[in-house]
């Protein structure tokens, strides 16, 4: 039936819940949230030089360490409405030690806990829909590290938690993502620091399958998943462009005017990993599209 005029139908109030929100993928998902009017609760650490981010932005900050997340709830709205989606994104260091891994997994529990009981409240009221999305990673493949069974374990538990409390779950696992906010010491920014010095650059052969994203069509994917994803989903959030990472290399050389003499490919270093992910499922459940380019990306470095 159609309204009557003067009764326009309000978009329903969005709220995000996100965790490592001044991380490297966290920031980039905050700014474009709010860029798609979200309130946003924006969780970091409590010590944190990325604590500086994002502080021009009207969002609410919530400092926790991870072993502090059974009180996350208390920091929360008390009886939120509307669409709420909380991102878990925080996970954190020696990808090789595994108490660190333990204590990273025992995060992610706590926080789905906290969403249980956000979505029994939304339930309890008939005040909105609640949706958890669980951030894993291309490491958890084929798992070579602690970093990567972790994951792995992660999304096993957080699956079966959902599955126990009827939540609404979601697992995004994003692929070599590039840009703004990028930490330092990583291949890609480091490689154009050195080729814009006109300084050679060591690498391994780079004949290992690679598919780079941009850290800004991470974030709208994310957005894309909360707002249209099917609830036990698992999305791979990539650019769609899998090819020897040797061929990013020298284009990256040709983008920067650089000549590719500074390249210097070695040998093989411990066991070759290859990306195959698969961006059709994202794509067709959420007419997701990456816009930005492999060029712009190398140029905003």
């Amino acid at each position: 039936m159609r309204e009557k005029p003067g009764r326009l139908r309000m978009p329903e109030k969005r709220i995000a819940i996100v965790t490592g929100a001044f991380g490297f993928a966290g920031a980039n998902l905050v700014e474009h949230l709010t860029e798609h009017d979200y309130e946003i609760y924006a969780v970091g650490r409590r010590v944190s030089s990325h604590n500086e981010r994002l502080k021009d932005l009207n969002i609410h900050r919530v400092f926790l360490d991870m072993e502090e997340y059974e009180q996350l709830i208390s920091r929360l709205p008390e009886d939120p409405e509307g669409e709420v989606s909380f991102f878990h994104l925080a996970w954190g260091g020696d990808r090789n030690d595994e108490a660190v891994q333990m204590r990273n997994l025992k995060g992610a529990m706590a926080a789905i806990e906290c969403g249980v009981e956000i979505d029994k409240n939304l339930k309890r009221r008939g005040a909105g829909r609640f949706r958890f999305i669980g951030i894993g990673s291309q490491a958890e493949v084929d798992p070579i590290t602690e970093y990567g069974k972790y994951k792995a374990r992660a999304y096993e538990l957080l699956c079966k938690k959902a599955n126990e409390n009827g939540l609404d779950f979601i697992w995004a696992r994003l692929f070599s993502l590039i840009g703004k906010y990028e930490p330092c010491g990583r291949m890609l920014p480091d490689l154009v620091k050195n080729l814009r010095e006109g300084k050679s650059f060591c690498l391994s052969t780079c004949e290992q399958n690679w598919d780079y994203l941009d850290a800004a069509d991470a974030a709208q994917a994310l957005r894309l998943i909360a707002e249209r994803g099917k609830s036990g989903a698992v999305y791979d959030v990539a650019g769609g462009d899998v090819r020897p990472l040797r061929e990013y290399v020298e284009e990256a050389a040709d983008i920067l005017g650089a000549d590719r003499k500074l390249l210097h490919f070695g040998e093989v270093e411990g066991p070759i990993v290859n990306l195959n992910p698969s961006v059709k499922r994202l794509k067709e459940d959420t007419g997701w599209t990456p816009f930005v380019s492999f060029r712009d990306s190398v140029l905003k470095y």
